[in-house]
């Protein structure tokens, strides 16, 4: 497994590294296979992160923007691919707009399974507002990542209408011991709460990782719950 990293404001990608190193995180990950690819801002100089906010008349614009999504296609060209992205705080929100341009698959080259994002917000750029609209999300089934088609081929849990599968064989295999039974009230309140909260706008993918730190992933994909999961040792990196 391959996770992109992304570093905040005022930050580095060795930064980064050496707090997730903290613990042993980062020794435990290795042993289990997975390959962390650390970037770093090629503006970090100009704008002190991925891009600097301005506001203007016409609202809130983020400097850099562009520059920015050319350095992650890149990234996912040259370096990828990725099974996953890693974010905190302004890396956190860059990885939440990469979750909108997979969902919607305006760019082919940015493509991976999951997020998770560490004290995130939401992008307030305006140019940025389709990328969190739901009804142009791209559905895939939760344990083969299948892409689902909106109607008859998509089996959602019909409790908390926030996980998707391509058949019921896939949503059984899921409900298991350390599957979906563990969230599926959690992401029921998160969901209910939504409509008051900017979380109400992301996608399915996108508000997953927003609500819980604590991933509904793939079975192969546990140890992000056994590494991830506690929520205190990754706010512990702000």
């Amino acid at each position: 497994m391959r996770l992109l990293c992304l570093h905040g404001v005022d930050q580095s990608g060795n930064w980064l590294k050496e707090h997730l190193g903290q613990g042993g995180l980062l020794d435990a990950l290795h042993v289990r296979g997975v390959e962390l690819f650390f970037a770093e801002s090629a503006s970090l100089k100009r704008h002190r992160g991925w891009w600097r906010r301005k506001e203007g008349r016409s609202g809130v614009t983020y400097a850099g923007w562009e520059d920015c999504l050319a350095q992650m296609c890149s990234i996912f060209t040259t370096k990828g691919p990725f099974d996953g992205v890693l974010g905190l705080s302004q890396g956190a929100c860059l990885a939440g707009l990469l979750c909108g341009i997979c969902a919607t698959g305006e760019i082919p080259e940015i493509d991976f399974r999951f997020a998770v994002l560490c004290s995130g917000h939401r992008s307030h750029d305006l140019r940025h507002a389709h990328l969190y609209q739901r009804k142009q999300a791209r559905l895939e089934c939760v344990v083969c990542a299948l892409t689902l088609t909106q109607g008859k081929e998509a089996v959602t849990c019909t409790r908390c209408e926030a996980v998707s599968y391509c058949s019921r064989v896939c949503a059984r295999r899921h409900w298991g011991v350390g599957g979906h039974s563990q969230h599926c009230k959690a992401l029921l309140e998160a969901r209910q709460k939504q409509d008051a909260s900017e979380a109400s706008k992301l996608d399915i993918r996108t508000a997953h990782v927003f609500s819980t730190v604590d991933l509904i992933v793939p079975p192969q994909q546990r140890l992000v719950h056994e590494f991830c999961g506690s929520e205190k040792k990754m706010m512990s990196l702000q």
